[in-house]
């Protein structure tokens, strides 16, 4: 039965809690602009970043592009 992980390392003992690698900020937007938001995290495993609207996941949504490493790009129509 082959293991999962080398002998003697714990999964627990190899994860790092995510944490930013740039600070928030707040942006003001101009309705009909494009935004572009930037949400940077480093951890192990590496962090998933979701970005929601009202509680509603925008990643699926046309005027928002959910870019690699967490960047969201808004487009206001």
């Amino acid at each position: 039965m082959p293991f999962k992980q080398p002998l003697g390392e714990r999964a627990d003992e190899n994860r790092v809690p995510p944490t930013f690698i740039r600070p928030l900020a707040d942006k003001r937007a101009v309705v009909g602009e494009r935004v572009v938001l930037q949400c940077q995290l480093d951890g192990h495993p590496v962090p998933v970043v979701k970005w929601l609207k009202d509680g509603h996941n925008v990643s699926n949504c046309p005027d928002y592009e959910v870019r690699a490493f967490g960047s969201l790009i808004a487009e206001q129509n």
